[in-house]
């Protein structure tokens, strides 16, 4: 037994050491030549971890500010922000070694899974080894080849380093234990092993969605090749999201589902064409089901996730048609079922000649990708880019008030400063529609003509933008994505430039958030689209009309802020440019006030007083989050109780 566990363990140290030959500089290295990642996004929330561990109940930094829930799933921006302050490092260097630990894991846990499921250390070796050294992604789609440079690369090495993907890669090497810890579950039906399997799944689904949805394509996969209980799966799912139920309350996951429709820039509304194509799918593998029912388990497996993903990502890059928001980025899984079938496949062979050549040609393309790393991955002078002198402008002459950072310096603003902007990451966590509308036709113009600038600053003051920044040609942010980046020359005042990096003011009558209106001047009909402003008109005015008294904010922490109005009219409301949600609460005197949500997403209060008025507004999540608390609880006494059994 002893020497089976060896040899077990030299192979999950092999697999290890490999794939951090292959992206070692990951683990040495703080800022690298990726500005147009979005890891930029996740660093920040590490950083804003950091820094404000003790109250993470509201977010205020992007999109006028969300419930801290809405923002990521918390698990890896934790766990980097964890390694950061118990061993004194920066937030992107702990990122970078973090991630590249996990890139380093996946071969690892999917060799372990393989043994498990298969009793062959062969299964596991070469399906993990595959997992490490070829995409069949890249060898057969002619476009993921063109992005990742080459028949060779790695996608899911590219992923890493060029697109962000970090949290969906955490998942991928959590997702092979949580398997196990399922299959564990149903096999044994002990209730300690349930315990096990909800906290893993809950783990999974805490650090990435992406990675949970391709788990769910797991799962089904196992459950179409066992014969375990779907239903007993279910119930550990359920246990699961109620361990998990204060970070994902249904709120959180109806605004994932509603911005996961017009998420990256396009448009994925459910359509009568889905039915079609899901009973056609659930045919295709119903027959799938029947010629491979004799076939072993775990070979089984491989195929039905293969097909499963295959079947979301192959009809993007064939035919752009989306089956899934942003299918394409399930390629991973999809490699991971074909390395797992062809790996199952690979540990036929008796030859030992046979086997040691393949082994040579993998670690071959292994040194081919580390040869590529070198070239590809660089450190980087961030107070050269464009990202980080634009930040610290507005950090050092804005007064944290709020601000609209173009393209990539939104990502990468946040690591800097605290600074909030409209814009930011990540679009399932976008708090209302109206927001998304404003940031398209700002960008876009699209239709406006000689009301460009007079539109996009329309939308800029209602949501209380006191500058933004435009990347034109000369500039180094990545994306450039103004359409028109001159359109605010001679008419907003320029407060800053650096070649192609400008900054505007955005004229306001006050520097707070917070506004005296009366009933007419709230925004009580949504636009209908970006040029549609008709209803921002009285709003804007009333921000800028001298008549009306001045409404002074000062933020106490994170979630709570205080309103002083000197002077209050009756019937006078407070109009506060912060995104509404039901967790706030606004109490004068000691007695609570009413808030409604305006047609672009902000608060309103009711303040009922005149003359001098103090308000006390707090953030506490509402009914809904005592709720998922109690849930926690009530899973967490569930899981000591089957513990215990």
């Amino acid at each position: 037994m002893g020497c089976v566990k060896r040899k077990t363990a030299a192979i999950a140290a092999l697999l290890f050491v490999a794939n951090a030959f292959v992206c070692w500089k990951l683990f040495f290295i703080e800022y690298l030549n990726q500005m147009g990642s979005i890891e930029g996004s996740f660093i920040a929330i590490s950083r804003y971890a950091m820094e404000n561990y003790r109250d993470m109940t509201w977010f205020p930094l992007w999109f006028g500010g969300m419930p801290y829930q809405n923002v990521y799933g918390p698990i890896l921006h934790h766990f980097v922000a964890l390694i950061a302050l118990t061993c004194r490092l920066s937030a992107p260097f702990a990122f970078h070694f973090v991630t590249a630990l996990a890139y380093c894991l996946g071969p690892v846990t999917l060799f372990w899974m393989a043994y498990r499921l298969t009793g062959s250390r062969a299964a596991g070796y070469w399906s993990a080894l595959l997992y490490s050294s070829i995409s069949p992604a890249t060898l057969l789609i002619p476009i993921i080849r063109a992005d990742v440079g080459g028949w060779f690369y790695l996608k899911r090495l590219h992923n890493s380093i060029v697109w962000g993907e970090q949290p969906h890669g955490a998942a991928l090497a959590l997702a092979p234990i949580v398997l196990v810890a399922i299959d564990l579950a149903l096999r044994k039906r002990r209730p300690v092993y349930y315990v096990l399997g909800a906290l893993a799944l809950a783990v999974l689904a805490l650090t990435n969605v992406t990675g949970s949805v391709g788990f769910a394509m797991m799962m089904a996969a196992y459950l179409l090749a066992t014969k375990q209980s779907p239903l007993r799966a279910g119930l550990i799912a359920l246990l699961a999201y109620g361990l998990a139920a204060p970070w994902m309350p249904p709120s959180t996951l109806r605004l994932i589902s509603i911005n996961s429709q017009t998420s990256a820039g396009n448009s994925y509304p459910f359509s009568l064409w889905h039915v079609f194509y899901f009973a056609a799918l659930a045919a295709a593998v119903a027959g799938l089901w029947l010629v491979t029912k004799r076939w072993p388990e775990f070979l089984r497996f491989a195929l039905f996730l293969t097909f499963i993903s295959a079947v979301v990502v192959l009809p993007s890059y064939l035919f752009r048609v989306s089956i899934l928001p942003q299918p394409e980025r399930f390629v991973l899984e999809s490699e991971m079922g074909c390395c797992l079938a062809i790996g199952f496949g690979l540990s036929r062979i008796k030859s030992r000649t046979v086997a040691a050549g393949l082994t040579v040609l993998c670690l071959t393309a292994m040194i081919y990708n580390r040869r590529h790393v070198d070239q590809f991955v660089q450190a980087i002078d961030i107070k050269s880019t464009s990202e980080y002198k634009e930040a610290v402008w507005f950090d050092q002459n804005m007064g944290g008030q709020r601000v609209f950072a173009p393209g990539s310096v939104s990502y990468w603003m946040n690591i800097f400063t605290d600074t909030p902007q409209l814009g930011g990451c990540c679009d399932q966590g976008i708090p209302h529609w109206q927001e998304k509308v404003a940031l398209y036709v700002i960008y876009s113009g699209q239709n406006a003509g000689a009301r460009d600038a007079e539109i996009s600053t329309l939308w800029l003051q209602a949501y209380g933008v006191h500058a933004i920044g435009v990347s034109g040609p000369g500039s180094g942010e990545h994306y450039k994505p103004f359409v028109n980046p001159r359109k605010f020359d001679g008419v907003l005042r320029e407060l800053w430039r650096d070649g192609g990096d400008v900054v505007y003011e955005v004229p306001h009558r006050s520097g707070w958030l917070a506004h005296v209106v009366t009933e007419s001047q709230v925004v009580r009909r949504a636009p209908v689209h970006g040029l549609d402003v008709e209803p921002l008109r009285p709003f804007v005015a009333a921000l800028n009309d001298p008549q009306l008294p001045f409404a002074l904010m000062e933020w106490k922490g994170p979630a709570r802020a205080t309103i002083g109005a000197p002077n209050l009219r009756a019937g006078d409301l407070i109009s506060v440019q912060v995104s509404y949600h039901p967790g706030w609460h606004a109490m004068v005197n000691g007695s609570e006030r009413r808030i409604e949500s305006d047609a672009i997403g902000l608060m309103v209060i009711h303040p009922e007083c005149v003359g001098a008025c103090t308000i006390d507004l707090e953030y506490d999540g509402g009914l809904e989050m005592k709720i998922a608390r109690a849930v926690r609880i009530l899973s967490l006494l569930t899981c000591v109780a089957l513990a215990l059994v």
